[in-house]
């Protein structure tokens, strides 16, 4: 998602696109160890087939929604950058009302205006962000200084940075978006946190058999669809139990609601229709492939 090929950054220390404290949410047994894995774009397999792996595939969640040095990269300038610190901190917005909804507990209006901020993250830490923040940077880099860099690189004694600080070269071309995708992980969009937070948040619950997956783009918004429309919406599974939805429709906020049948299927629905690569479940169900891979959102 980040990497930078023309820098030769190293890979690094494996980093988590989506949080172990998230994906505890979502184990499959109470010792909240291992995930059920599902890669989209692939059939269902046992793993018993010749030259096929198992999809899914139980794995340990210190493993599961990461990969390696997915936030570090280094500049065209040669400097280092690791966003996973400041990631880590801004994650602290959240995760004690991320809490207080597993157990079920009533949450204040401040504490929807921290997860706003912690869904906001969740949305731009994901490799889904490259496809609705690219456009965006690519528009913010047709005013790009190229020319105060050149010279200031060049003032430096640094002739052959200078020549790499042009537009004309793809290569420096695409470490810049590589770079500015990266730093923008961290930089809070405070309008869309205000929208989020002025929504009617409804969580809905199952029970028994029923459970909820996730995916490695958990705050779903639906792509060509502003929050601030009358029919925006946003989903983002809480645990296996439980999913927000933030929607527009007038009334109060109503915690805890009891999924009807109808409501359980097309919320899966949503869910899986959000993913980029890969679902998460605390079972090993062939029915969330199938959704997976023939997504149907509700027109």
């Amino acid at each position: 998602m980040f990497e930078d090929e023309m820098t030769g950054a190293s890979p690094g220390p494996i980093q988590h696109v989506v949080p172990k404290h998230y994906l505890k949410g979502f184990a499959d047994s109470p010792e909240r160890t291992h995930v059920w894995v599902y890669n989209k774009g692939q059939a269902y397999s046992t793993g018993n087939e010749i030259n096929k792996r198992r999809n899914p595939f139980r794995q340990a969640i210190r493993s599961a929604g990461a990969a390696p040095g997915v936030y570090r990269l280094v500049t065209l300038a040669g400097d280092h950058v690791d966003e996973d610190p400041t990631i880590t901190k801004q994650e602290g917005w959240g995760v004690e009302v991320l809490q207080k909804l597993r157990a079920q507990a009533p949450i204040s209006v401040q504490d929807k205006v921290r997860f706003s901020l912690y869904i906001d993250l969740m949305r731009d830490r994901v490799p889904a962000r490259a496809i609705h923040a690219l456009p965006f940077v690519r528009e913010a880099m047709k005013n790009y200084g190229w020319d105060l860099l050149q010279r200031k690189a060049a003032e430096e004694g640094r002739f052959a940075l200078a020549r790499k600080f042009d537009p004309r070269l793809p290569e420096s071309v695409a470490a810049l978006e590589q770079e500015l995708l990266l730093r923008g992980v961290t930089q809070r969009s405070h309008v869309i946190v205000k929208q989020i937070a002025r929504m009617r948040w409804l969580f809905f619950t199952v029970d028994g058999d029923r459970f909820f997956p996730t995916m490695d783009n958990p705050a779903f918004f639906p792509p060509g669809l502003g929050l601030a429309k009358d029919n925006g919406f946003m989903m983002m599974p809480i645990d296996s139990r439980m999913v927000l939805l933030a929607c527009n429709v007038p009334g109060d906020d109503r915690q805890y609601i009891p999924a009807t049948p109808a409501q359980y299927t097309l919320f899966r629905n949503v869910i899986l229709a959000g993913a980029t690569e890969k679902a998460y479940a605390s079972r090993n169900d062939p029915d969330i492939l199938d959704m997976l891979n023939s997504p149907r959102l509700p027109a």
